[in-house]
């Protein structure tokens, strides 16, 4: 028994030292072709199998099919509703009912991302300013229309669409330069009015008056405020980290996305740190057809992570995309079969001893038939010595 699971675990041992040898391979979709999924199922079954590779077993789904819808959709949507209402309020001279629905699309769109949301921020900015001035209030009106020159400084107003007193009230109300210290406390990039100014805890340089301030990044869902400055005290903006499952989705849209080499990379580096792998095969579409590229970090004779030149797929050969991350090792010629003749089996008159024994046998009869021969009558010649020295008989006188 004590030897047997000795034989066991040591086989079990061996099993997962080899199994840990495999390097697993994230099987990526780019292509958002709808064969793309069941092509990329056949990649990942020569994975399951293959002596050289493995496959990605934890979020493994995340990584094929759909990308990531926009996650600001639902906050863009909302602000966009609320900027329908506000302009309508205004159509219809409800310049406190405007400006409430203008300050409520701008809050939805606090916590999207600062680059995303831009435009349609300004756009509200704008209708509160408007909003303003119908409610006669000038200086909050300016207020407005400078914080919509901050989120878009080249906007200008058409004079043929809007009242003179706004064309007028826009182009006067200018920003202040940023001479006020903002402290703030929060993880994340820091974005102020749509601009990447820093990274987490610090203090910022900011004008009086309106601002959103934002922490946007790869590892955190975005999270603002807006601020009108000056602020006595600092800014504390959550902390909302995003999931693991959130940061594969996000580094697979960017790499579908990226067409710059540096950010293609970048994303790449991203994503398979995320999915713990140094290989991959990625799908994607080239002028309509579904082709595959392979990507690899240590690849011999290189001292930088490697893309390959995408290539023509073809489902029917799903281990092609495999045959650059690991070659194929040539298998030895099969051995030549030697045809082996079996001999004859031996015929009865070949037998050494029956040979022998009818040899043996025909000597005998030979030797007894001349023995036999010279015996004859009985009778034989012998010369005595008296007759001629021929050895003839003498003649009788």
């Amino acid at each position: 028994m004590a030897a047997s699971r000795v034989v066991l675990c040591a086989c079990l041992l061996v099993g997962a030292v080899a199994h840990a040898e495999r390097r697993p391979v994230a099987v990526i979709d780019l292509s958002g072709d709808p064969a793309a999924p069941a092509v990329a199922e056949q990649i990942k079954r020569e994975l399951t199998n293959h002596e050289a590779l493995s496959r990605v077993l934890e979020n493994e789904p995340l990584l094929i099919g759909k990308l990531l819808e926009d996650e600001d959709q639902r906050a863009l949507d909302d602000a966009r509703n609320e900027k329908e209402h506000a302009e309508n309020a205004l159509a219809d001279f409800k310049f406190a009912e405007a400006a409430d629905h203008a300050v409520r699309g701008m809050d939805w769109l606090n916590n999207a991302h600062p680059a995303g949301a831009l435009g349609l921020y300004a756009d509200l900015a704008f209708v509160l300013g408007q909003a303003k001035l119908g409610e006669k209030k000038p200086d909050e009106a300016g207020l407005a229309f400078a914080f919509v020159h901050r989120l878009q400084d080249k906007r200008r107003v058409d004079p043929s669409r809007y009242l003179p007193e706004v064309v007028v009230a826009f182009a006067k109300a200018q920003p202040a330069p940023a001479t006020i210290a903002l402290e703030l406390r929060g993880s994340g990039r820091v974005w102020i009015d749509g601009v990447a100014v820093g990274e987490g805890d610090g203090t910022y340089k900011v004008g009086a008056g309106w601002h959103v301030v934002q922490l946007a990044g790869p590892d955190r869902q975005p999270r603002g405020i807006r601020i009108k400055a000056p602020v006595k005290e600092p800014i504390e903006i959550e902390d909302a980290p995003a999931s693991t499952e959130l940061k594969i989705q996000r580094a697979r849209l960017a790499l579908a996305r990226a067409f710059d080499p540096a950010d293609r990379a970048n994303a790449m580096k991203h994503l398979a740190e995320l999915t713990k792998v140094k290989d991959a095969v990625l799908l994607v579409s080239v002028n309509g057809k579904l082709s595959f590229a392979n990507w690899r970090d240590g690849a011999t004779g290189y001292d930088a992570p490697v893309f390959t030149a995408p290539s023509i797929l073809h489902p029917e050969n799903p281990s092609e995309p495999l045959d650059w991350l690991a070659p194929r090792k040539e298998l030895p010629p099969p051995p030549q079969k030697q045809i082996v003749i079996p001999p004859e089996p031996e015929r009865w008159y070949q037998k050494r001893w029956l040979q022998g024994t009818v040899i043996g046998g025909i000597i005998a009869i030979v030797g007894g038939s001349i023995v036999w021969a010279e015996r004859g009558t009985g009778r034989t010649s012998v010369n005595t010595g008296t007759g001629f020295a021929d050895g003839t008989a003498s003649r009788p006188r």
